[in-house]
């Protein structure tokens, strides 16, 4: 290069330099959320003459102070932009969308021109996340009416949104026809999402035929066979995710511990909580609330506890946990006692804690206490009520306590309306309408059931015999031994008549 050409290009080279730098400690601050370097960095950039703040700088500092939870920064950060681009308006619909503003994302959106399929995506994600199906699958339709491009995660990101077996369905065909269903996220959602929907083989199809898998897929289908409390085969195939060499996170060790809670399996929960002491991951906050529900299953309310006392730093999670796992084992007295401790700390319990707590007042010695938890509901959240979790419990405890059919069976009506194909709704108004003698209700209920499509989880028995687990669902044909276990059953059954024993089967 010519000297005095070197010469007269020395002040851009010498900003380039300095604006490369800048950059990579901005996209580094923006991955380790260091908001002190990231500030002490945009002060300098707004100081120096030979570093001026160009557009790609702001946009960094902008999802900076959005990660780290200064959203009025980035705000300010945004605004300060001349022309703002599509990176610009990602970073900031994400801020939003991340704070739970889903209307304030909109809001911009719709106001700004400079928008990609990112854009489109993130504002569907963040429906997603908040549950609104609606606002995720109408944008996805605006979407698909302007010609915008559909890509595997705006796929996935609607997915994740449907709420009912219906619009799944047709998210998913949606997918098929445009070949988006190769892609490991958009699998990933639909087995979230079929498992959700009470579909668990579809699931298992969608597992079964994917190409590539990662550690999420082996991780949703783990949950989605927990959530169906088939432990048996989310442990056998946690065990194949192991031998293939797949990365173990808290989250799939935490579902594999609510697999063996399920069972109810002490031993095998045992053996796993000791390979967890071994790999350390026995003291986060995920993992320890399992061990305490499993514990809890298996009726060893102390050595949970003492898992919970061992966590110094617990989160609202662990409380909840502990106050269910009193509740389990029939403690009232000590569940109070947590969740008295629990608010004595400054906790401010949520529908999950109220839940909870109901649930273990509902035994009949203790109707004053849960009338007075019942009427935090109202003092911490007012809408709680109306939840789907809260109103089980309050059903659980207005037909053991109360007695009170009518009651019981409005508050279960509002559960139908609330998740029509869960089928929990409808078998606790079933059993209340038998437990009053109204068989006319409970063969209507069964009808509708029938109708809607709604199937219940068929009732589950296992015992361990000579550390073997030995797994029965109702009409059972599979075990090995199923002819002599049922010459058995028919045996100590005809006894039982002849003993003058007549079942309650209402």
């Amino acid at each position: 290069m010519n000297p005095s050409t070197a010469v007269a290009l020395s002040p851009f080279l010498h900003q380039l330099s300095a604006l490369n730098c800048a950059r990579s400690i901005a996209c580094e601050c923006v991955r380790t959320r260091d908001l002190l370097t990231g500030l002490t960095l945009h002060a300098q950039l707004l100081r120096s003459p030979t570093a001026p703040p160009f557009l790609f700088v702001f946009n960094l500092h902008v999802s900076l102070y959005a990660k780290c939870g200064h959203l009025n920064q980035a705000c300010i950060c945004f605004n300060q932009i001349p022309w703002p681009n599509a990176f610009s308006l990602n970073a900031m619909l994400a801020a939003y969308v991340s704070e739970g503003l889903v209307h304030r994302a909109r809001e911009l959106f719709n106001e700004t021109a400079q928008r990609d399929v990112v854009s489109w995506n993130t504002l569907i994600a963040g429906y997603a996340r908040m549950g609104y199906e609606s606002g995720a699958l109408g944008l996805l339709s605006t979407m698909i009416d302007s010609n915008e491009t559909v890509d595997g995660f705006t796929i996935s990101g609607a997915i994740s949104a449907c709420s009912s077996e219906r619009q799944g369905k047709i998210v998913h065909a949606l997918g098929v026809c445009l070949g988006l269903t190769v892609y490991v996220s958009v699998s990933n959602a639909l087995i979230t999402m079929y498992s959700g929907c009470g579909l668990l083989d579809d699931g298992i199809q969608v597992f079964v035929e994917m190409r590539e898998r990662d550690e999420i897929s082996w991780k949703a289908m783990i949950v989605a066979y927990g959530q169906h409390r088939c432990g048996l085969e989310a442990l056998g195939l946690f065990q194949e995710m192991v031998r293939v060499g797949v990365r173990l996170d808290m989250y799939t060790l935490a579902s594999v511990l609510t697999c063996y809670s399920n069972l109810e399996d002490l031993n095998g929960g045992r053996h796993f909580h000791g390979v967890l002491i071994k790999s350390g991951f026995d003291s986060n906050g995920h993992v320890a609330s399992g061990l305490i529900d499993m514990y809890s299953e298996c009726g060893r309310r102390n050595d949970a506890y003492k898992i919970f006392d061992s966590i110094p730093c617990r989160d609202l999670v662990l409380w909840n946990t502990m106050i269910m796992g009193f509740a389990l084992n029939e403690r009232p007295e000590e569940a109070i006692g947590v969740f008295r401790e629990l608010l004595r700390v400054g906790f401010e319990p949520d529908g999950c804690t109220l839940v909870c707590i109901l649930s273990a007042c509902s035994d009949l010695s203790l109707p004053l206490q849960g009338r007075q938890v019942h009427a935090l509901v109202a003092q911490y959240e007012p809408h709680l009520s109306r939840h789907l979790v809260v109103g089980n419990a309050l059903v659980s405890r207005a037909c053991r306590i109360c007695g009170n059919v009518e009651l019981g069976a409005e508050a279960a009506s509002q559960l139908v309306a609330l998740e029509p194909h869960n089928a929990a709704g409808y078998v606790m108004l079933s059993n209340m309408h038998a437990e009053a003698g109204q068989w006319h209700e409970v063969a209507a209920i069964r009808k509708m059931m029938r109708d809607k499509g709604v199937k219940k989880v068929p009732g589950c028995s296992w015992i361990e015999v000579k550390n073997k687990l030995h797994v029965f669902v109702v009409e059972d044909s599979y075990h090995p031994m199923i002819d002599t276990i049922y010459q058995f059953l028919e045996s100590i059954s005809g006894k039982m008549r002849d003993l003058g024993y007549v079942p309650d089967v209402r």
